[in-house]
């Protein structure tokens, strides 16, 4: 399962919930850490596609890495 959290502090504010959390998330849940509506364009797709949890955070770094002009 991949989650996904806009960049900036809600990435260490997620990781403190779910520290925090009385009822942990599924085993080998993984942050998607990418820009909020590239990175929901990109996993979505990729995993609609039939993409893994690999190729899905791939396409999320990716959308991470994306530059506007």
């Amino acid at each position: 399962m991949a989650v996904l959290c806009d960049m900036g502090s809600a990435v260490p504010t997620l990781k403190s919930l779910i520290a925090e959390s009385p009822s942990p998330l599924p085993a080998g849940t993984r942050i998607a850490d990418a820009p909020f509506l590239e990175g929901a364009v990109a996993i979505t797709l990729t995993s609609a596609i039939g993409g893994d949890l690999d190729s899905v955070l791939a396409a999320a770094e990716d959308a991470r890495r994306y530059r506007k002009r």
